[in-house]
């Protein structure tokens, strides 16, 4: 079947065939496997710096320019560097190698070679960290004729000429600057996999230079709009990665500047289409960080915005409760919109709902912790919200679940009468499968046949390729996070392991790491993207990566560790680390090291004695026989599950446990 035939088949089918193609082997999905099944991903990047800088764009070949608006999409309409002009009229680009300057800092790494006539360049571009100020080296090697290079500084006054030693003194400068930002992050060690911690890293790196300092941006070309600054996922994305990666300054900063520039004094969000969901889930990010970081000072400060955002929610409940009769499906939900680009689709939207509920016990648990009396009683009146609100939105679930279709359909809303036929239907079909749904998943809420019903839904009918989210003819992956996090609370770590290899694969340009709203899924060399680069999309990546070794059940004291380790990353070799983990009882750190096929030493390190958890440790063997014996500090340890995989340690007494299994 030929390349175009195939892209029709893609967009035809209610499978994910790609995704059961790797997943039959038995092998988890890799990147490289997931990447060999589309064409390459081409695109623009972008130069910026964490202060309010102009954005300078990088087109393929390594043009460097400038948009004129920020009203529309990324385009050069003033270049100030065009690799062209320092090489022979004949020279063209027949291999090129596109990266990032130590692999994950907001620099482009450039090599081009032209084979036919024996020439290769390297560019080196970045904007200083501190100073709007653009540095560029151009090299040029040909065979035995030498090499020369260029050196410039692009400022107000244009291009200029410099030094390859003053280049290289500012390129330190950078260099030193990006691993002081990552000094106290969480740090991954998994030599077999460095893309993981470069796309993790180049993800946070360049949303920081996305957003002005706190003040929030959602991305670049049409989206660096001042009317997007707003959008709630651009902050609430940014303080979660934050708080995952232990960079809990940045979260706090993010986080108060949108609760004193965006949150108005009836609670409702300066935005031009908020979703009720993204209240619920500011709400959620809030108390995340402050249980996190033990910030009771902060948290009571924050106390009157973050009551100005459950009044509004509580109001919207009040008039549901009072409009609609107990038996009717939206008694007790919460009216409003379930996105910014249909927000004119007001309606009963069970993500809203939901994410309200989670939202409200997040904070009641944040007060109960950090909070003195009245916040603990507050807490206690926010706890019987919540059982009130479970009891109408369980009631209205059960009387909107169609059970004629196998799976059973879990509608996004009260009154939707038929089943989608496929997940691309129609726009309301997308809308479910790219948000909706994956909302739905994400805040822990759902019985698990519910929760269940629609990750298979999904994958049945034709929502998924790669695992990542399918939206109409093309791939839309901002939320895919939501709906990674729904299977890994599932234990679907294949399926997730797919969604994250097939969103870094499919998703992001190759070696800069660069991951748009929308892509394509047609092309013949290469696909395009469809709608300009955001910040949430681009922050997926962190978040799984974290995720599939540190994980933590919303509601029980449960701890995973390495729960959805590739296989591959635990044979004999060298070790796996994660070090500075965030969890809300503090940082974890923890060490697989293969000894052998069948033996594995494993380290884990916890900030207490008397760790108020279970920790569940999941070692992933490739190959191996099921587990037969474990101890910890020496001690014969019979808890361990061996088809499963995990080891559970109920409240450990101690706060390193070295671990042998086999």
């Amino acid at each position: 079947m030929s390349a175009p035939d195939l892209s029709i088949e893609l967009l035809r089918s209610l499978s994910d065939t790609l995704g059961e193609q790797v997943l039959a082997g038995g092998a988890d999905p890799s990147y490289d496997a997931c990447a060999a099944l589309l064409p390459e991903l081409l695109g623009y990047t972008f130069l910026a710096n964490e202060a309010a800088s102009e954005v300078i764009y990088v087109a393929p070949d390594g043009t460097l320019g400038v948009a004129a608006t920020e009203s529309g999409p990324a385009r050069l309409d003033q270049v100030l560097f065009d690799p062209r002009r320092h090489l022979p009229a004949d020279a063209r680009p027949t291999n090129a190698a596109r990266r990032l300057i130590g692999g994950y800092m907001p620099g482009i790494d450039y090599s081009f070679k032209d084979t036919r006539l024996g020439y290769g360049w390297q560019e080196l571009a970045f904007i200083a960290p501190a100073a709007a100020e653009l540095y560029v080296s151009f090299r040029v090697a040909r065979g035995a004729g030498g090499e020369a290079t260029v050196s410039f500084r692009a400022g107000a006054e244009g291009l200029t000429p410099i030094s390859p030693e003053w280049f290289r003194d500012r390129r330190r400068e950078f260099e030193a600057h990006w691993q002081q930002v990552f000094a106290d992050a969480m740090r991954l060690e998994a030599p077999a996999e460095a893309k993981v911690l470069n796309a993790s890293l180049a993800s946070l790196a360049r949303a920081f230079v996305t957003h002005d300092g706190p003040k929030p941006r959602y991305g670049v070309g049409l989206y660096r709009d001042p009317k997007h600054n707003h959008f709630p996922p651009a902050t609430i994305g940014t303080a979660n990665a934050c708080v995952e990666w232990n960079l809990l300054d940045r979260a706090r900063a993010h986080l108060d500047y949108y609760l004193d520039n965006a949150v108005r004094a009836d609670g409702t969000f300066d935005y031009y289409g908020p979703a009720v969901s993204e209240y619920g889930q500011l709400l959620d990010a809030v108390a995340r960080y402050a249980r996190r970081s033990r910030d009771a000072a902060w948290l009571r400060a924050r106390v009157p915005v973050i009551e100005r955002i459950i009044g509004l929610l509580l109001a919207l409940r009040r008039h549901s409760q009072e409009t609609h009769p107990r038996d009717d499906p939206r008694h007790g939900l919460l009216l409003g919109s379930p996105e910014a680009d249909t927000r004119d689709q007001v309606g009963y939207y069970y993500a809203g709902s939901i994410w309200a509920w989670r939202g409200w016990l997040e904070v009641a648990r944040a007060y109960a912790l950090l909070g003195g009396d009245a916040l603990r009683r507050r807490a206690a009146d926010l706890g019987a919200e919540c059982q009130s609100l479970r009891t109408d939105i369980d009631s209205s679930l059960e009387k909107s679940i169609i059970r004629t279709t196998s799976p059973i359909f879990v509608p996004p809303a009260p009154g939707i009468a038929h089943p989608f036929e496929s997940m691309t239907a129609d726009p309301v079909a997308s809308y479910t499968n790219y948000r909706y749904w994956p909302e739905m998943l994400s805040a822990d809420y759902l019985l698990p046949e519910w929760h269940d019903a629609i990750i298979a839904y999904r994958a049945s009918h034709g929502g998924e390729l790669l695992g990542t989210t399918r939206f109409l003819d093309r791939l839309d992956d901002w939320p895919y996070a939501h709906h990674a996090c729904g299977l890994l609370l599932r234990g679907r770590v294949r399926h997730f392991l797919l969604g994250f290899y097939g969103h870094l694969a499919i998703h992001h340009t190759r070696g800069t790491f660069m991951a748009y709203e929308q892509v394509a899924i047609r092309g013949k060399a290469a696909r395009s993207y469809v709608t300009d680069y955001c910040v949430p999309a681009q922050l997926v990546t962190p978040l799984l990566a974290k995720w599939m070794l540190v994980f933590e059940e919303p509601d029980a004291d449960v701890l995973w560790l390495c729960r959805a380790t590739p296989r591959r990353w635990l044979a004999p070799g060298p070790r796996v680390h994660v070090d500075r983990a965030t969890t809300r009882w503090g940082p974890v750190s923890v060490s697989l090291e293969p000894k052998s096929q069948s033996v594995v030493h494993a380290r884990i390190q916890l900030p207490r004695a008397d760790f108020p958890a279970q920790v569940r440790l999941c070692l992933r063997r490739p190959g191996a026989a099921p587990l037969r014996s474990v101890t910890v500090n020496g001690h014969h340890h019979a808890d361990f599950d061996p088809q499963a995989e995990a080891i559970r340690l109920h409240h450990p007494q101690a706060t390193t446990l070295e671990i042998v299994a086999q």
